[in-house]
Formats: structure tokens, C-alpha cells, sequence
């Protein structure tokens, strides 16, 4: 059975995306630390195994290899949500792009990337517009992970596809369910603003990440997939011209 490692910590996506991909391969779900809340989240899923990136970390580049290719890893999805509570200016980069950067490198010299594999990044609106509540730190990484996925789309290929996923600012959550369902009037406002008319869930990305992997992709490759729901193809007056209605 082929294997997909989601590089996914406590993240609701990341977490979904482990989740669909298990119905179909074996998953390894690496986080920087497994407790009970993520072991209950993907306790049903039998093909889901729940890795501490120390374990792997701290091997040698031979033991890494032995270990990758013993595996019979075919997919990198990194979707991961950088989170720390004492943030400095060069961690989120370090997280979001140094890291995965080394892993495929890692894996490109070790020739572990040439069994049709694909590699997902998760990005963000951030990368090409400025988002207010957000750092210029996350703004930085996000551009990077788009350009990684440009380029690693053009290098690797054509045993490697590379794409990105871009969700949009409004994602429905476990952990936001209830502030929409108390705000009735907001989720209202948000849906009527995209045009498919809902926000996007978890699964509606897990599912497009999926697809990404399969063998039903045959072409897309080096892409930034715009899952928002279509609302980032407006300009910016059309905010305003929806005020009267």
C-alpha cells in the first residue's frame, strides 16, 4: 500500500486531509507531538499511524533513507498551521518554508521522489494580497510556499507533481462552528459574498487534496488552487457596491 505523509500537527486540515487519504493509502500523520486530543481525532482510522517528528528527526540521512524507502512514501502534504507562544521573527519562515524545503531536498537526492509522487503545500490569500490581522512574517512565508510550489512544479517533474492549496479566509472549523452558529447574521453576509454561496469545510479540502494525489490527476501540476469558493476573483469595489443590498 502506498504511503502519504501529511505533515499535519493539531490542524483541522491537516487532520481531514489525513483522514480522506487513509480511506485509500497508508497515512503517517507527523505533528511535533501526539497526545490523546489528535489520537482521538483519527482513532477510527485504522491505516492513520501517528508519528513525533522527533522520531524521525533524529536519524542520519542513510537511516532517514531506509526508513522513507521502506516506507513506500509516494506523497508530502504539508498542512500543517504554524502556531508558537513566544514567535520570533525568522520562526514562521523557518517553519513553513526552510522545513519543508530540506525534506524534499532530502528526499529528491535519496531518489525517493520518483515513484509518481506529489507534493501539496497549504497556502493563503496572504501570498498575494495584504491581510490585516495577519504579520509580515506570514505574509513573507506564504509568497515563499507559492513560489516552492512554481518551482519544485518545474524541477521535479515529471516524476514529482507540486501544488498548492489556497482554502481563503473563511474555512468552517470544529473550533468556529459555534462562533457562526451565534453569529447567524455574519455567516449570512459571508455566504452571500462568495459566489458558490457556502464557506468551505474541512472536508471540501481534503477532498481537492485527494484528487491532487490520485492517479485521476494526470495534468495539474505547479498550480495554486483558489478554494475559497471563487470570492477572490472580485475586485476590491465589489465590497462596497454589496453594502446597499
Amino acid at each position: 500500500m502506498k504511503t502519504s505523509i501529511v505533515f499535519g500537527g493539531h490542524s483541522p486540515i491537516g487532520v481531514a486531509i489525513s483522514r480522506e487519504l487513509s480511506q485509500e493509502s497508508r497515512v503517517l500523520h507527523i505533528s511535533r507531538k501526539t497526545d490523546l486530543t489528535l489520537q482521538a481525532k483519527v482513532s477510527d482510522c485504522p491505516n492513520i499511524s501517528l508519528i513525533s517528528w522527533g522520531s524521525y528527526s533524529h536519524l542520519l540521512n542513510q537511516d532517514k533513507t531506509d526508513l522513507l524507502s521502506a516506507q513506500n512514501c509516494t506523497n508530502l502534504i504539508f498542512a500543517y498551521k504554524y502556531s508558537s507562544e513566544s514567535p520570533n521573527d525568522l520562526e514562521q519562515f523557518e517553519v513553513e518554508v526552510l522545513f519543508p524545503m530540506k525534506i524534499i531536498q532530502f528526499m529528491a537526492s535519496a531518489h525517493l521522489l520518483t515513484r509518481d509522487s506529489n507534493i501539496i503545500f497549504l497556502t493563503s490569500p496572504a501570498a498575494d494580497f495584504v491581510v490585516a490581522d495577519q504579520s509580515l512574517n506570514y505574509h513573507i512565508s506564504k509568497a515563499a510556499i507559492n513560489q516552492m510550489t512554481r518551482f519544485y512544479g518545474t524541477r521535479l517533474a515529471p516524476s514529482t507533481k507540486v501544488n498548492a492549496i489556497a482554502p481563503g479566509s473563511f474555512v468552517l472549523k470544529d473550533r468556529n462552528k459555534n462562533y457562526y452558529k451565534t453569529n447567524p447574521v455574519l455567516k449570512k453576509t459571508i455566504e452571500d459574498f462568495v459566489p458558490l454561496g457556502k464557506i468551505s469545510t474541512v472536508s471540501d479540502i481534503a477532498r481537492v487534496v485527494a484528487f491532487l494525489v490520485s492517479r485521476e490527476n494526470t495534468i495539474i501540476n505547479g498550480q495554486i488552487l483558489d478554494l475559497s469558493g471563487g470570492y477572490l476573483n472580485y475586485e476590491p469595489s465589489h465590497v462596497f457596491l454589496n453594502l446597499d443590498q
